[in-house]
C-alpha cells in the first residue's frame, strides 16, 4: 500500500502515509507478542516490495522521480502548496458570503472556481457553511468514539491511527468529496 502512495505522487499522501506507516509500526512492535515472527514478516514483505521495485524500476522510476521531485517545490508558499494557498482564500471568501448554510455544490458553474479547495474543512465551511462544519465534525466525533469503544482490538487501533493520518491529510486536501453525503448523514439520523 505504502509504494502505491509513492507511485500515485500525492505529496500529502507520502507525508501523512509515512507517518501512518511509522505509527503502525512502532504499535506493532509493542503490542507483538513474538518480535523475532514479527520481524521476519516484516522485513521480509519489505525484501520482496524491494525485489519488486528492482524488477520493474524502468516502469516505475518515472513516477517515483516525479514524486520525490514534488515534495519540496516551489519559491514561495503558495508555489509550493500547488496554488492551494489561492484555493484556501477563495473557500474562506463563499463561506464568508453565506456563512451559515454555504454556497452549494455548483461552485464551478456559479463561481467559476474549482468544486473543491484541497482541504476537507474549507471544502466543507464554502459549500455548506457552519452547518456542514456541525455535521462534519459530528460525524468525526461519532467515528472516533466507537473506535474508541473497541481500543484493545489492535485492528481497531491500526483503523484509528489510518483515520487520525487521513485527518490530518484532509487539513491540506480533500479526504470527504463533497458534502452531500453530510446531508443524507443527517436525514439518517
Amino acid at each position: 500500500v505504502y509504494v502505491s502512495l509513492l507511485i500515485l505522487t500525492s505529496r500529502g499522501g507520502i507525508w501523512f502515509g509515512t507517518l501512518a506507516l511509522l505509527l503502525t509500526d512502532i504499535y506493532a512492535r509493542i503490542q507483538v507478542k513474538d518480535r523475532r515472527k514479527y520481524n521476519l514478516i516484516y522485513f521480509g514483505s519489505t525484501a520482496l516490495v524491494l525485489v519488486a521495485l528492482v524488477v520493474n524500476f524502468d516502469y516505475i522510476k518515472p513516477f517515483l522521480d516525479f514524486s520525490f521531485s514534488r515534495l519540496f517545490v516551489g519559491s514561495n508558499l503558495n508555489e509550493f502548496s500547488s496554488g492551494r494557498i489561492d484555493l484556501y482564500k477563495e473557500a474562506i471568501r463563499l463561506f464568508l458570503s453565506s456563512p451559515i448554510i454555504g454556497v452549494g455544490t455548483t461552485l464551478a458553474v456559479v463561481y467559476d472556481a474549482s468544486p473543491w479547495y484541497h482541504s476537507t474543512f474549507l471544502d466543507t465551511l464554502a459549500g455548506a457553511g457552519i452547518v456542514g462544519l456541525v455535521m462534519l465534525g459530528f460525524h468525526m466525533f461519532q467515528k472516533y468514539k466507537l473506535l474508541l469503544k473497541n481500543k484493545q482490538d489492535p485492528f481497531v487501533v491500526f483503523v484509528y491511527i489510518g483515520f487520525i493520518c487521513s485527518g490530518l491529510f484532509g487539513v491540506f486536501d480533500v479526504t470527504y468529496y463533497h458534502f452531500i453525503w453530510l446531508i443524507l448523514f443527517a436525514i439518517l439520523l
